[in-house]
């Protein structure tokens, strides 16, 4: 298990998998997080809007950051985003993916807030990914591009759509970089010779099940689980509590061991427990 999940995932153009042979989970499905949600909002795109003062912003639409449910609602309550329908939010995707964006969301499998249509040139996310090489800060999807030389017709495109320059040409042939892609679909959605297709990745990415468990992940690997479990700050018995479980939970054994899916579940039991 990746004790330090990153804060966002891809979700793959859905239609571009389905020659995979094993089942399209529901939670990498971008539609899905919109026929399950509540209430859905659409909003400006921060970073294309930003793009847009700095002049250098793209042509893609700006109107796509599709956020879901409780986010949702604060962000309608305040003016910042407005309501749509499940419909109206299909659209927007389906709009976004013809366009060749990237689906980036929350790191989640259940209880998504926020999923953005990202590009490579102004996504200030995508950006940090190519020039600083942060491959922490979001997480590929379960999918990886791969090229058949043979059906390869020398278009191009798929170095042309890839928003994380993960395909090069070398010689004569196209080249994925399976590193750095992150298994968007993007490229095989625009390859004319079908030659660009999706593959399943050699291991699962694994995405947290919901936010407090990605919030434990994170405190694991950060040696700080004891200010997790014992948060009260004026308590001398937490503060003393605190400093001992850090101490002992940084040992490498325990911490790998606290790292598993049944120690996590515990965790969060211990969490609960500790509630006023």
């Amino acid at each position: 298990m990746d004790v330090n999940p990153p804060l966002s995932r891809v979700f793959p153009h859905e239609d571009m998998i389905e020659n995979v042979t094993s089942e399209v989970l529901s939670y990498e499905k971008a539609s899905v997080a919109i026929k399950e949600a509540a209430c859905i909002t659409v909003g400006t795109c921060f970073c294309r809007h930003k793009m847009e003062h700095m002049g250098k912003a793209c042509d893609n639409p700006q109107d796509v950051c599709l956020t879901f449910n409780s986010v949702a609602e604060y962000l309608a309550e305040n003016g910042i985003a407005r309501k749509i329908s499940t419909e109206e939010g299909l659209k927007i995707l389906d709009l976004c993916m013809q366009k060749g964006l990237m689906q980036i969301g929350d790191n989640v499998k259940s209880e998504i807030a926020i999923i953005c249509n990202c590009c490579g040139c102004c996504c200030d996310l995508l950006l940090g990914y190519k020039k600083y090489g942060l491959r922490g800060i979001v997480s590929p999807s379960n999918y990886v591009a791969q090229i058949d030389q043979e059906s390869c017709t020398d278009c191009g495109l798929c170095v042309k759509k890839c928003g994380v320059n993960a395909i090069t040409k070398i010689g004569d042939n196209y080249t994925v970089n399976k590193d750095v892609c992150l298994g968007c679909g993007v490229c095989t959605r625009f390859c004319t010779s079908h030659a660009c297709r999706m593959a399943e990745r050699e291991k699962k990415v694994y995405v947290p099940d919901g936010f407090f468990e990605k919030i434990a992940l994170w405190v694991i690997h950060q040696g700080k689980v004891g200010n997790y479990i014992f948060d009260k700050q004026t308590s001398f018995t937490h503060k003393i509590m605190r400093n001992v479980v850090n101490f002992i939970l940084k040992i490498p054994p325990i911490k790998k061991i606290l790292s598993s899916k049944k120690a996590i579940s515990l965790l969060l039991k211990m969490k609960n427990y500790n509630k006023p």
